[in-house]
């Protein structure tokens, strides 16, 4: 499941959720804390919920310390202008690159990430 430099695969027809919770998991047994050093970025807030109710899966229902999970793709407008937060007319944010750019910039990450597992 691992590859050089902490860049994992899942098996096709695994469960995304609990390929995550099960790996965690594993790489802390022994230490009840250390997972929740851990932080996880997910996408929405239903895959918080999701990966959450898999970190249940795989401690068989015993209660865990679970680490922290943000959601970074449902930001509501009021989180970014009360508090800390940049608003969202913040103009010293710089532009975002381009899609192509985007594209080759992973197409050399998997180029490199291919050649040092040939290795």
């Amino acid at each position: 499941m691992s590859a050089p430099s902490g860049v994992f695969t899942i098996p096709p027809g695994t469960a995304f959720v609990d390929a995550v919770a099960a790996r965690l998991v594993d790489e802390t047994r022994g230490d009840p804390l250390a997972l929740a050093d851990h932080v996880i970025l997910l996408p929405t807030r239903r895959a918080g919920r999701a990966l959450r109710e898999a970190f249940l899966r795989v401690a068989g229902g015993r209660p865990l310390l679970l680490p922290r999970m943000r959601a970074i793709g449902d930001v509501d407008a009021d989180d970014l202008t009360a508090g800390e937060g940049p608003a969202l007319d913040t103009p010293d944010l710089p532009p975002a690159i381009s899609e192509q750019r985007r594209l080759l910039l992973l197409d050399r990450l998997i180029l490199k990430w291919d050649a040092a597992s040939a290795d």
